[in-house]
């Protein structure tokens, strides 16, 4: 196994795990969205504790979806720098396979 290969391998096991991260926070920013409650959700008619929590769901919920669509940049970056690593490989190794022919 050459460095290159290795340094791919790992690449694409990188890219794995920013993937996961990416789908359990967009996952999180989900759930998140569906947790809003009514104005009288606490005890009666306390409209200032349910502005708060709202004010603060929202804000969690587009912090994560901020950071889902961070992570699959990163992802989509990853794949990307993985696609330009073979292909530069496979040019340079068909550039040498053509400078080093034997005849007969």
């Amino acid at each position: 196994m050459t460095d290159l290969e290795v340094a791919l391998e790992n690449l694409a096991a990188d890219t794995t795990k920013w993937a996961e991260a990416a789908s359990g926070m967009t996952t999180m920013s989900t759930d998140l969205a569906g947790m809003t409650l009514g104005e009288l959700a606490f005890t009666g008619n306390d409209l200032a504790a349910a502005q708060a929590y709202e004010e603060v769901r929202a804000h969690v919920a587009a912090l994560a979806s901020s950071g889902a669509e961070e992570l699959n940049a990163t992802v989509s970056t990853l794949q990307t720098i993985h696609a330009d690593y073979l292909a530069n490989e496979e040019a340079a190794a068909a550039k040498y396979r053509s400078m080093w022919t034997l005849d007969g």
